[in-house]
């Protein structure tokens, strides 16, 4: 073979070349396993931020059930929340980073965790699930904060929230903090 000519070819069952086409060969072979490796990561995410993939977990029942009979599911748009438009922040480094660690943990939870857990420990896991929840997730779909109808205080608490959230700490679950799962509550009875 010239020099500088790409050569492969097959003797006795076992690909040989010059260092031109062993490395072709091999970023061949890497792209082929790169692209097949992403396309199962993409499949594997997106089934994972299925509803029903969370809620096919024990540990999961009791926020299905509020879930299914919350604003958030049950309302007069037709509209239906699932898991990942609150769970998982908008954007793919956040949606990675929250498999990564809320998967990472609830997978361990499933796994060492008994079957019925302590009121204590429910309380932690909806302490943690709420404070994952960040307020781009809901602005996705609230996107209008003064709509119509609204009453005079929640013209004036989302006036305030719209103002001064930075300054003082404030998010949407602030406020909201019953609205996920579960009927809707009397703001009055925060």
């Amino acid at each position: 073979m010239g020099k500088g000519v790409i050569w492969l070819r097959i003797e006795k069952g076992v690909v040989v070349g010059n260092s031109c086409g062993r490395a072709l060969l091999s970023l061949v072979i890497g792209l082929v396993v790169g692209i097949i490796l992403c396309f199962v990561g993409i499949m594997v995410v997106h089934s994972t931020s299925q509803s029903n993939f969370c809620l096919s977990c024990h540990e999961m029942e009791p926020a299905g059930k509020g879930w299914q009979i919350s604003a958030h599911y049950y309302n007069k748009q037709g509209v239906v929340a699932q898991c990942r438009d609150c769970h998982i922040n908008p954007g793919l480094t956040k949606e990675l980073e929250a498999k990564f660690t809320s998967g990472l943990r609830d997978m361990l939870t499933h796994i060492f965790q008994k079957p019925q857990a302590t009121t204590e420990v429910r309380a932690e896991w909806r302490k943690m699930a709420r404070a994952s929840i960040e307020d781009e997730s809901c602005r996705n779909c609230h996107r209008v904060l003064i709509p119509p109808g609204i009453s005079q205080g929640g013209i004036i608490a989302h006036l305030t929230y719209r103002r001064s959230r930075k300054t003082l700490g404030l998010k949407c679950i602030t406020c909201h903090y019953h609205r996920f799962h579960g009927p809707k509550p009397a703001y009055g009875t925060l």
